[in-house]
């Protein structure tokens, strides 16, 4: 019984209480100042970024600093020209005509202050076929810039460069001699003759030999400096003699072979200055 009362009583308190806090809030309302509502905001749009974000174009693939049309200039053979160059503005292009099959040299020589040219030379043929620099045999001079040129005709010079400034620079294209080149195959115990018949020949002879053999190789050129190179199947210089063989005994290269297979050896002169004959000798074993 006293539990109940207990929980009667507990609930008139809070009804109570509810009812004073209506009443107090009440008043309060009655006798604050009305609320003033904020004024609206006015939402103001960020400019647009896509016209800053644009790409710029692409240029073409095939856009190179001479892009601008080759003004075309003819040359002869043995002549020299003065040539330009400025990227994007003046690409010169050189056509020649060659009476016959010949081997010819292009030189390009700086006439300004800024240095080695960085050019490259391309030569083409009336079909436009790209025509490939000489290729020289085993033993001849090395050759830089010169072409053969397989038929009589018109060919034509184009010049690339990755040069970013302007140049000045001489153009010289020249006839060159084809190299003549003498020779055979010497065998064992066997004497040949040969001779040098112009300045720069150089004459090859075969020698097949074994692994391990022991070949001595003499050499007489009355009257002239020979000398001798000895190169091993793959093409590799092995043995040479030096430049001071004495024009009247000769000189005599020894070498033992590494591998068996057929050597070249080259007979030439010193310096490449002298022409005339010789006697050349092998033998094999000791």
């Amino acid at each position: 019984m006293e539990q109940a009362n207990y929980r009667c009583w507990h609930g008139v308190v809070w009804l109570l209480v509810a009812a004073l806090s209506g009443m107090l809030l009440a008043g309060c309302m009655a006798t604050s100042s009305p609320v003033t509502p904020l004024p609206s905001a006015t939402f103001v749009p960020l400019p647009s970024l896509t016209p800053m974000l644009t790409r710029l174009p692409r240029p073409p693939a095939n856009l190179t600093q001479t892009a601008a049309p080759p003004t075309i200039r003819t040359i002869q053979l043995n002549q020299t020209v003065d040539a330009i160059y400025i990227p994007g503005e003046v690409h010169e292009t050189y056509v020649f005509t060659s009476d016959r099959a010949r081997w010819v040299s292009i030189e390009l020589l700086a006439r300004d202050a800024q240095g080695d040219l960085r050019m490259v030379l391309q030569v083409y043929d009336a079909a436009g076929t790209l025509i490939p620099k000489a290729s020289v045999p085993i033993g001849q001079p090395s050759l830089r810039d010169v072409w053969a040129l397989p038929v009589p005709g018109p060919y034509t010079i184009r010049l690339f460069s990755p040069e970013t400034e302007a140049r000045a620079f001489d153009l010289r294209l020249s006839s060159v001699p084809v190299p003549e080149i003498g020779g055979g195959s010497l065998a064992c115990d066997e004497t040949q003759s040969g001779e040098i018949a112009v300045h720069g020949q150089r004459d090859q002879w075969t020698i097949t030999g074994q692994k391990n053999e022991q070949i001595t190789i003499s050499l007489l050129s009355p009257g002239n400096n020979g000398i001798l190179e000895l190169y091993d199947p793959a093409g590799e210089l092995i043995a040479h003699t030096d430049d001071a063989t004495h024009p009247t005994t000769g000189t005599t290269l020894t070498v033992t072979l590494a591998e068996g297979g057929v050597y070249t050896l080259v007979v030439r002169m010193y310096e490449d200055a002298q022409a005339g004959t010789y006697r050349l000798s092998l033998a094999c074993g000791g």
